[in-house]
């Protein structure tokens, strides 16, 4: 996968027509590489559109990653859930590609949200390859908020042996047309971690039940309350990048 200057970009991302706000998503990537210091730039196509990816090889290579997928608004070097694990995990043999999904206008609704939904698979589809391209052999997705529900729907409507876990993270149980999370989580049949905090959003908390009596089909999901980490799990990033590798380890995979 070729890797593109940002100046040869800039003028195919705005006045393309697409959902997802090109102009603000063009604004996060400029911020983006002009000061990246972990992983490398990288621009994938969704088959119409460039979006931004960052890559960051693990200190040992294993034939293991990770697939990032960030919340509402926000980037694939977010100082919140998304660049811990971005840093940390490829110390610890994955490496790491976070990647940018469709965003909304800067005061977007849940439901203008909801309307990207269609975006994303192509985007998964190009960042899965891009992996597969660098000799990464098993690949699990993680998803934070909006980005776990965008992974829940990705996964029940696709080919799942594509990837061989995913990791929500502060995933709601969000039942609202087109988007079912509970009917999603049915049926995946990959491992799945559901990993809350026990001062998340309420609407995370409150339908914990939900999302693991729609899980009750599958053996591998599991799910953990991390004590003391709020939705954005701010402070916790230690213990974040713990939870995710304690589960990580017990997957099977090259290195395990």
């Amino acid at each position: 996968m070729k890797i593109f200057p940002l100046v040869v970009l800039t003028g195919l991302l705005i006045g393309v027509c697409s959902a997802s706000d090109q102009a603000r998503e063009q604004s996060h990537a400029n911020d983006i590489v002009a000061s990246l210091v972990v992983g490398e730039a990288v621009w994938l196509s969704d088959g119409e559109l460039p979006f931004l990816a960052l890559y960051t090889e693990a200190t040992e290579a294993s034939g293991n990653a990770v697939l990032l997928m960030h919340g509402t608004g926000a980037h694939p070097n977010w100082a919140e859930v998304i660049f811990p694990l971005r840093e940390g995990l490829p110390e610890q043999g994955w490496a790491a590609l976070s990647m940018q999904m469709p965003i909304g206008a800067r005061e977007a609704s849940f439901d203008e949200y909801l309307a990207l939904f269609p975006e994303v698979p192509a985007r998964i589809e190009a960042a899965l390859q891009y992996l597969h391209e660098q000799g990464q052999d098993t690949v699990i997705l993680i998803g934070h908020s909006l980005g776990a529900m965008m992974g829940t729907h990705y996964l029940a409507q696709h080919d799942q042996s594509k990837v061989q876990g995913f990791i929500a993270i502060g995933l709601s149980a969000a039942d609202v047309p087109p988007v079912s999370v509970p009917e999603n989580i049915s049926k995946i049949r990959v491992p799945m971690l559901d990993l809350y905090g026990s001062d998340d959003f309420p609407n995370v908390k409150s339908t914990a039940w939900v999302r693991r009596s729609a899980a009750s089909d599958n053996p591998t999901f599991s799910q953990i309350e991390a004590e003391g980490a709020d939705h954005f799990f701010r402070g916790q990033d230690a213990a974040l990048l713990q939870h995710v590798s304690n589960w990580l380890a017990t997957q099977p995979t090259e290195a395990n």
